[in-house]
């Protein structure tokens, strides 16, 4: 069964006033804006099923609107806080309280070229141990130097 359409209603500016939850001075307001309305009997009467579609219409609009212009802001926000950031970026690496990841790969290659060679070094010289290595004392010098700090630990007591 087909649904029955309402019939228009017409109503006169009080009526639509409280029907739309609104004064009568903004329904006047909303006229400027285009709300439907037709002269009839003399007097100005409103079409009561299109001033409601229209009056959510207008609300719709504006609070699309205003989303938009919050996301608008959003975005330019999000914007300067990017520029702020790289800005202060920049003045990082100019002032040097910054490097680039090739400056310290570049480091790290120096380094551990020189560890391996001093490495090769203890090697070839037969340092063996850790300790070696650590304190750059060669063999006798480490078992020397042993001996003395068990003499003093011993004449200490």
């Amino acid at each position: 069964m087909a649904a029955k359409r309402k019939a228009k209603e017409w109503l006169k500016l009080k009526a639509c006033a409280d029907r739309l939850d609104l004064s009568q001075r903004q329904v006047e307001n909303l006229v400027t804006l285009g709300l439907p309305r037709e002269q009839r009997d003399g007097s100005w009467a409103y079409p009561f099923p299109e001033v409601f579609r229209w009056y959510l219409g207008q609300k719709e609009d504006a609070a699309k609107a205003k989303r938009e212009s919050a996301n608008r802001h959003a975005a330019d926000d999000r914007l300067a806080n990017v520029k702020a950031q790289i800005a202060e970026l920049e003045l990082a690496k100019a002032t040097g309280d910054v490097v680039t990841m090739d400056y310290l790969e570049e480091q790290l290659a120096l380094i551990v070229g020189r560890s391996r060679r001093a490495v090769a070094t203890c090697r070839a010289s037969g340092r063996r141990r850790s300790w070696d290595f650590a304190t750059s004392r060669g063999p006798g010098e480490t078992r020397s130097h042993k001996r003395r700090t068990a003499e003093l630990a011993v004449g200490d007591r």
